[in-house]
Order: C-alpha cells, then sequence, then structure tokens
C-alpha cells in the first residue's frame, strides 16, 4: 500500500496511470477478498464434518492427479540430489495434500464423510483448520514445557522451554525478555554443573513460564563473572506414521511389501559402519570442495558393492528394510530407546523418513567429520591397543558399544575444531579479517572447541562415577550388545560411551551456531545502518569486503539463502552461517563501525532518548559531554545519521555538536 501511495502522488503520473493504478488495487483486494472467503468456506467445511459431494470429490480427484504428478517429479529430483531446501518443503506439503485430497475422492465415491483429525482423540489435540492448501490439520503447537519428548505418535506436540543455549552477551534484538531470576539461577548452575542447559518438566514448571515463546530471552549472571543471554529452543516431536515409500538413484523403494527379507540388526550395523568409513575418507580427500548428498551417496555405494543394478537394488531394499525396523530397541530396562548407530543413520539417509525428522545434511556433515577424526585419533593411540583406524570402523559394526577414554575425545575435538581444525569461525571479536582469508575454513574454532571439551570433560566424569557407583555390568544397555571401553587401565579423567559423545557435541554444535548467528547479525547491521537498505547491493559490499575474490554468482546464491526466510526482504545471516563457513568467508564490519566502549554504550543509550524527545535535556547534555571525548568523531557521524530524522533533532545536534566540523546528511 505505501509502495502505491508513492506513486500516485508522482507528479509525473498521467490521470489514466492513476485510474490504472487505482482499479489494479481494487482488483487485488477483490482477490484477497474471495481467497478469504473460499479458506473461510473450507473451515467451515471441515468443522462440520459433512459429507463430500460428487462434484467435490471430482474436483479433488483432478486436483490429485496434478499435485501426484509434481509429487512424482520432486521425488526423481530428491533421488538425484538435487532437491534444494525450499522443494524439500514443497514435498513434504505436497505428499500431505495428496492424502487429503484421496482422502476426499474416497469419501466422495463411498458416499461418506471427511475424517475429523483430532491430536490423538483427546483434549490436547489442538485446534482443527485449514491451511493455504485447503488441507484440514491440527494445529498442535509449541506448548511450553509438554512432556512429550521422545516418540512422536498421534498428539505429540513441539516442547519449548526445556532446553536453552547461549546467544552471546549481546541483547538480541527483538523478542521478550522473560526476567525470571528463578530460571536464570537454575541456568547459571546447569552450565557449571554441565556445560548445557536442560530441565525436566517438573523443572521447568517450577519456574511458572507461561507465556514463553521463541523468541524469548534471559540474562543470567554466570560464575565466571560474565553476563550471556540464552534462548530456549524446540525439541522437535516424531511423526507416528511413516512414508510408504522412497526413490532412489537404483529405484523406487516400496516399504509395504511383504516379500522383502529385511536384514537383520548386526548387518545392518556393518554396512552403515563401512559406508560412514567411505564417507568419511573421500571427505578427508576433498576438503573443500562440495559434497555430496548422502541420501545419494548411500545406493550409490550399494552399486559399487555387488556391481550389477539388479543384485544391488534388491540388497538395498533389504537393508532399508532392515534399518527402518531395527532403528528402535528395548534397553536392559525394558524401555524403548534409538539404537545407537542405525536411528542416526535413518536420519541421515533420508529415505522413508518423514521430513520433520530428516538430518539436516549440514549436521551430518559436522558429525562425520567428528567420527573420522575419533576414528583416527583412536586409531593412533597406541594405549586403546587397536591396529589402526580401520579397527575402530570394525568395532563400530559390531555389537559392541564403544566407550572412549575423555583425552582421546578432547583429542578428536581438537583436531576438528582446534588451531588446524576444520570447523571455522565465520566472524572474529573486532570483526577484523583474518591474514589469508581463503584459508579461514581450515582455522578451527576455539570457542567451539572449548564449549564441546566443557561438556566432554563434564560428561565423562558423571558417567565415570556412575558406573564406580552402579557397576560396568548394570550398565548394559541392551541384550545383545556388548559395552567395550578402550583403554580402560589409562582412565583418569573419565570415558564416555561414542554415541553419546556424539550426541553431546552436536548439541553444543547447535548452540554455537546459534552464538554465531547472533555476531554475524551484529556484523551486517553494521553494513544496513550505513547504506540505510537491505538489498542485495549491501549484502555484495559485505561479502567483497570480507572475501574480495569471491565471484558475484555465489553472492547471488548466498543472498538468496538469507532472504529465504519469513521476510524475503530482509537477510538472515543465521541462514548462511554453515555456508560462510564451508567457503572460507569470515565477515567484516563496516570500515566506518567499530565495537563501543562501556562508556560509551551508556552514551548511545541516552542518544537514543534524543530520538524520540528532542526537548530532553539530560540525553543532550550527555551526548554533549561525550562529543569532547577521544574518539567521539566517529559516534557524532553515527548520532547525526540516526537521530537527523527531522528539523528539530537536526537542530538540537547542530547545537550539541556545533563548530565540529561535521556535515549533516
Amino acid at each position: 500500500m505505501a509502495e502505491l501511495m508513492e506513486k500516485l502522488v508522482d507528479p509525473n503520473l498521467s490521470e489514466e496511470d492513476r485510474r490504472a493504478l487505482i482499479e489494479g488495487e481494487k482488483t487485488r483486494q477483490a482477490a484477497k477478498a474471495e481467497e478469504r472467503s473460499a479458506k473461510l468456506e473450507k473451515m467451515e467445511k471441515a468443522a462440520k464434518g459433512g459429507k463430500v459431494s460428487k462434484e467435490e470429490a471430482a474436483a479433488a480427484e483432478k486436483e490429485a492427479k496434478a499435485v501426484k504428478s509434481r509429487v512424482a517429479e520432486l521425488k526423481r529430483k530428491q533421488a538425484a540430489g538435487e532437491l534444494s531446501e525450499e522443494e524439500k518443503a514443497e514435498l513434504s506439503k505436497a505428499e500431505s495434500k495428496l492424502a487429503e485430497l484421496e482422502e476426499t475422492v474416497a469419501a466422495g465415491k463411498s458416499g461418506g464423510k471427511r475424517a475429523r483429525k483430532g491430536g490423538g482423540g483427546g483434549s490436547d489435540g489442538g485446534v482443527t483448520s485449514v491451511n493455504e492448501y485447503g488441507i484440514e490439520v491440527t494445529e498442535i503447537g509449541i506448548q511450553a514445557g509438554n512432556s512429550s519428548l521422545g516418540r512422536g505418535g498421534e498428539g505429540a506436540q513441539a516442547v519449548l522451554g526445556l532446553k536453552w543455549i547461549e546467544v552471546g552477551g549481546s541483547k538480541p534484538s527483538g523478542g521478550v525478555d522473560v526476567q525470571n531470576e528463578k530460571l536464570a539461577a537454575a541456568i547459571n548452575v546447569k552450565v557449571a554443573e554441565t556445560g548445557k542447559v536442560e530441565f525436566t518438566k517438573e523443572e521447568f514448571n517450577s519456574f511458572a513460564l507461561d507465556d514463553l515463546a521463541l523468541t524469548s530471552y534471559v540474562q543470567v549472571a554466570l560464575a565466571d563473572g560474565s553476563e550471556k543471554y540464552f534462548k530456549p529452543v524446540m525439541v522437535k516431536p516424531r511423526s507416528a506414521k511413516l512414508p510408504d515409500s522412497s526413490i532412489t538413484s537404483l529405484g523406487e523403494i516400496r516399504f509395504t511389501l511383504k516379500s522383502i527379507n529385511a536384514m537383520n540388526v548386526l548387518m545392518c550395523r556393518r554396512l552403515v559402519a563401512a559406508i560412514y568409513q567411505v564417507k568419511s575418507e573421500l571427505n578427508l580427500i576433498d576438503m573443500g570442495g562440495k559434497r555430496q548428498s548422502f541420501s545419494l551417496f548411500v545406493p550409490e555405494q550399494f552399486t559399487v558393492l555387488y556391481g550389477i543394478k539388479s543384485i544391488a537394488f534388491q540388497k538395498l531394499c533389504e537393508f532399508f528394510y532392515g534399518v527402518r525396523e531395527c532403528r528402535m530397541r528395548k534397553n536392559a530396562k525394558g524401555e524403548v530407546e534409538d539404537e545407537p548407530i542405525l536411528y542416526f543413520f535413518w536420519t541421515a539417509c533420508h529415505h522413508g523418513v518423514p521430513f520433520d525428522e530428516q538430518l539436516q545434511d549440514d549436521d551430518f556433515d559436522f558429525f562425520i567429520d567428528l567420527l573420522a577424526m575419533v576414528a583416527r585419533t583412536a586409531g593412533e593411540e597406541h594405549t586403546l591397543k587397536l591396529q589402526g583406524a580401520g579397527a575402530f570402523w570394525n568395532l563400530l559394526g559390531s555389537m559392541a558399544e564403544i566407550q572412549l577414554p575423555a583425552f582421546v575425545l578432547v583429542q578428536a575435538l581438537q583436531r576438528l575444531c582446534g588451531p588446524q581444525g576444520r570447523f571455522a569461525i565465520t566472524s572474529t571479536a573486532d570483526g577484523a579479517a583474518p591474514e589469508t582469508p581463503s584459508k579461514a575454513h581450515h582455522g578451527g574454532h576455539p570457542e567451539l572447541f572449548e564449549r564441546l571439551k566443557k561438556i566432554t570433560l563434564h560428561s565423562a566424569a558423571e558417567f565415570w562415577k556412575a558406573s564406580k557407583v552402579t557397576g560396568r555390568k548394570a550398565m548394559q544397555p541392551a541384550p545383545s550388545y556388548k559395552p567395550t571401553l578402550l583403554g580402560a587401565e589409562h582412565v583418569q579423567v573419565g570415558f564416555l560411551p561414542l554415541e553419546s559423545f556424539l550426541s553431546l557435541c552436536l548439541e553444543g554444535m547447535h548452540a554455537q551456531r546459534a552464538k554465531d548467528s547472533v555476531a554475524l547479525e551484529a556484523i551486517w547491521s553494521t553494513w544496513e545502518k550505513e547504506a540505510g537498505e537491505t538489498g542485495f547491493d549491501t549484502f555484495a559490499d559485505m561479502l567483497e569486503a570480507s572475501m574480495p575474490s569471491l565471484p558475484e554468482s555465489e553472492m547471488l546464491n548466498l543472498f538468496a539463502k538469507a532472504t529465504s526466510g519469513e521476510d524475503p526482504d530482509v537477510p538472515s545471516m543465521a541462514l548462511i552461517e554453515n555456508e560462510l563457513r564451508k567457503l572460507g568467508i569470515v565477515l567484516r564490519r563496516h570500515p566506518r563501525a567499530r565495537e563501543l566502549e562501556p562508556g560509551e554504550l551508556v552514551v548511545s543509550r541516552r542518544a537514543e532518548e534524543v530520538a524520540s524527545d528532542s526537548n530532553n535535556d539530560a540525553a543532550a547534555k550527555a551526548l554533549g559531554a561525550f562529543a569532547v571525548k577521544p574518539g567521539g568523531g566517529l559516534w557524532k557521524r553515527a548520532a547525526s545519521s540516526k537521530l537527523a530524522t527531522d528539523i528539530h533533532q537536526a537542530a538540537l545536534i547542530r547545537n550539541l555538536f556545533g563548530g565540529s566540523g561535521f556535515e549533516l546528511p
């Protein structure tokens, strides 16, 4: 509407063009009203659960054919490893839409009613509505502290508040400050004890947080004297219904066939370990190159292994059937839990996995790199008595539950995140460029290393303590599995099961990425403020200053992903944090921007009062006093640009800094 008004007041606009603009806006508004009306009508029908007419069934059948064609096209791209993140989301929605349309068609042919969707039949099922595709859905929402943490099923709900991550010492932009002293104190204790913040439902309920949101945050004074901000993260539920088929490069796998003999758990573990070994070795050969999608890589390995396509496809089906069947197990207490190797592999390969449970490629890259470093470190550590890394991979593929001394795990982290590590930083504290920006990808990430090291050492010590109290035999996780502690005689500061270590490190990496994203947003804001706009030119200027050799085509790719979030007009650095890391780009602040000193921060806050009240004498004195301080010139330029938004504020700034030699914009 604002854009339309700007065009209408253009003095050069002819009367004919003005009428055309107005008529076009009327047409657009009428179309939107019609769309809203159609959605309301669908919602009313869904709420009534009325019968499906023959006309509705015919229309649904026709639409289902088009959707089915689109689903097939997207699945072919998925099998070829060419599916983008946007297309993945489209595929998930299209599959849901197709199922709904087919249900409508079936109901129309049988003269039945639409099925009402609940959340498992209970009162916690959520609110039924119709989404943008016209599909009746149940809004399960985000419920603070909901206890459905584990296994999905009907009525499974997203969980918010049981897990929190640190996002740095700068106050997050937007959102709501929780200001809950009990929560802040509890987070401080958790950080001091374990290095991570996870609460039980009972602990969370004691904080009495009723209006928690993803944008909420809390400031915490930590034991080391620093003040950090923490935000809650959502724990996703698991889907109850699994896909019936999956497209691979060898053919379509149908999981409904009874003629397929699923591989047993041992055979599946052996193949997974072998696939991990090959994948990790290929990654080490090409450290900086674009990696092949794991979903495409797995079927290709069966072609390499068996040679003949028909045999390879048969074995691939047997393997995926086995992984799917054995991805869960019962532990020694009879409780259902994830199979340590197979469940993670299942989510990483994406075949036959619900969209919400598919592991992101970035997460798998970190996982396989870390696992490769553990294999290499364990193979070279003589106290573990392994005959090289190959022996480690063989042990991983057996029924052994590998447990490793803490010092071996820390060495592996050092290799991944240390000075010569592969997981690099994407920004620096002062925004300065590294001496060799093109090699930043191999420059390590000291802060991530310290975070993961702290988590590992604490968890290893706790696990060791528990083993001394309860006894090793009592800790056996499940029948047929054998806990295997390597280098037992050299354990000094504790040990951890391999899968626990990898899981903890993934969580720590997510927390670090969230914190890094906040720093990247702060750097981007310096360019945004100087340019006064958020378009591609400003974005490209920042990238060029950070890496002059970066091609424009790569800049366009990064800009497209950065603007693929909720607001397409505002780039989000969180969306490209990992891409920047892979490309070795360390973002730099705008040359005219710098970090304010503590004393300057106080003045900057007072300066904001000037923007809202030009008669505020206290704020005027604060700015006037600061004008004579060293470095004040930089602040004066920033203040003039930020505050001179009308003639009164411009006059105020002139009075404050009169004769200082700077020009107002």
